[in-house]
């Protein structure tokens, strides 16, 4: 694991250091051979220090490198991008998820989680929220409970 030290700037964040309107994140982890337990685990972390937009600029840079999840993934990205201060640009990945990879989310989830209350009142927010919550009861409807059994084979 490798730290790069550069800068990188987040149009779309409040300014935490410039007043200019764009916010510099100084310290851009850049990891290499991680793997996807390793990422979420590592963005876990600086989310809980508080390192919002270390935690979104970690797993943005690396989330193409690792297999895993691709759902939770866009789904820490527009957290960490809400709770960073960036609801424009929460609000962007969440699109793609939604309607670009066509992923839903959990109403319940959606309308409760804390990282997303700057959200709560925008118009695309609640259409997301809307389009989540016919997919979640069509794959509702749709499941079947089943179980496979898979013998060894004998020689």
């Amino acid at each position: 694991m490798t730290l790069c030290r550069t800068k990188k700037f987040f149009p779309d964040l409040k300014a935490k250091d410039e007043g200019c309107g764009n916010v510099i994140l100084s310290e851009v982890i850049e990891v290499t051979d991680l793997t996807y337990n390793q990422l979420m685990n590592r963005a876990g972390e600086l989310y809980r220090n508080g390192e919002f937009l270390a935690a979104y600029d970690l797993v943005t840079r690396n989330s193409s490198k690792v297999g895993g999840n691709a759902a939770q993934l866009l789904n820490f990205r527009y957290c960490f991008a809400c709770r960073a201060g960036g609801p424009g640009l929460a609000m962007n990945i969440m699109k793609e998820a939604v309607i670009d990879r066509g992923f839903w989310y959990s109403y319940e989830y959606l309308i409760s989680d804390d990282d997303l209350q700057p959200l709560r009142d925008l118009p695309e927010f609640r259409r997301m929220a809307d389009i989540c919550k016919e997919r979640e009861r069509a794959a509702k409807e749709a499941s079947r409970p089943g179980l496979t059994v898979v013998l060894p084979e004998s020689d």
